[in-house]
């Protein structure tokens, strides 16, 4: 346990050496009048990497977790402990609304998110100004009719006792008709789709995102990873639709959660994400999130310093950084001598 923790502060010092800033975050000018300490945030409560403009309290107990009375009761029943490490941290961000990114290594257990979201959407005053029709407020997209089952069937299960959302599951096939046809149940507000699916239903109903408010990339590593172009054109609708004067009153949320960093995702967030609030459980994914690149070099006792040294003797037209570990304190001294006196 004592080399893990260790293992994480290294990989966190490192993290924050490399790369300070949260990604996209906001303009220079409205950096400059925040706080420093809300620039980022780096948490080590067993081992979690929390990267974001602002820092909030994760949740280690059902009492401060941001979900209602009912859900909780409805959690207790299906024998729901508490929430996890992952879930400690989601909850909080996606009860405030915030664009999320989770990597974690239960990056494929709907209850990442699925508590503080139902949450949200039972608060009917948030969205009062959204244009009174029969679609979804909420879009969960899954990687495989499977879990799109497997997703709806729980969101119906804690929803029993609750106020109705009338989850329904959307799935079509190529048949232009039956696109065509779709029909929500009558006050539908959750719908649990599949990436394709999803494109062919925009296809034919352009008005299809007009009241969505938060767009759920379930497994999104998976998504990217084996339906890139539906992604593309369904976050690409996301965008134009809530990019527009008549939705700056109203909630926009873009929440993605999966198992692993990818450089798709990378880009979703610059792209599509103001201010993310991204957490990762796993060490190896958060040093590819830090961009953190390990070559690796044999050589000889004896020819450390001189390897070192041609290591160090680069030019570049822009600046970089370099930190150097070492496996004692003698070794330290040995190494500031060898750059500084070269």
């Amino acid at each position: 346990m004592a080399i893990w923790t260790r293992q994480w502060r290294v990989t966190n010092i490192l993290l924050q050496f490399l790369n300070p800033d949260p990604l996209n975050s906001k303009s220079e000018l409205e950096m400059h009048l925040q706080q420093p300490s809300q620039k980022m945030a780096f948490d080590l409560w067993n081992g979690v990497l929390v990267h974001s403009v602002i820092k909030l309290s994760p949740c280690r107990s059902m009492e401060m977790a941001p979900v209602s009375l009912d859900l909780k009761k409805e959690l207790c029943k299906k024998k729901f402990v508490g929430p996890n490490i992952a879930q400690a941290y989601c909850w909080p961000a996606i009860g405030r609304g915030c664009d999320l990114v989770a990597v974690s290594q239960k990056g494929d257990d709907p209850l990442l998110y699925i508590p503080p979201l139902l949450t949200f959407l039972q608060l009917p005053s948030v969205y009062s100004f959204q244009p009174r029709r029969n679609l979804p407020l909420a879009i969960i997209v899954c990687p495989g009719q499977q879990k799109a089952h497997f997703v709806c069937q729980m969101l119906m299960d804690l929803t029993r006792f609750s106020r109705t959302l009338y989850p329904s599951l959307v799935l079509v096939g190529q048949d232009p008709e039956e696109t065509k046809n779709i029909k929500l149940i009558k006050g539908c507000d959750v719908v649990v789709t599949t990436p394709h699916s999803l494109v062919r239903v925009l296809q034919k109903h352009c008005l299809f995102f007009i009241r969505l408010s938060h767009l759920v990339l379930d497994g999104v590593d998976v998504l990217f990873d084996e339906a890139m172009d539906e992604m593309t054109t369904i976050l690409q609708c996301f965008r134009e639709a809530t990019n527009v004067p008549e939705r700056l009153s109203t909630p926009q949320q873009l929440i993605a959660v999966g198992k692993h960093w990818t450089k798709q995702m990378e880009s979703l967030v610059k792209e599509n994400q103001s201010d993310p609030y991204v957490v990762i459980t796993a060490m190896e994914e958060a040093a590819l999130y830090g961009n953190v690149q390990q070559v690796v070099q044999l050589c000889l006792d004896c020819e450390k310093t001189s390897l070192l040294l041609t290591m160090l003797d680069f030019t570049s037209e822009c600046l970089q950084k370099t930190l150097i570990f070492t496996n004692c304190a003698e070794e330290v001294d040995h190494v500031f001598k060898v750059g500084s006196y070269g």
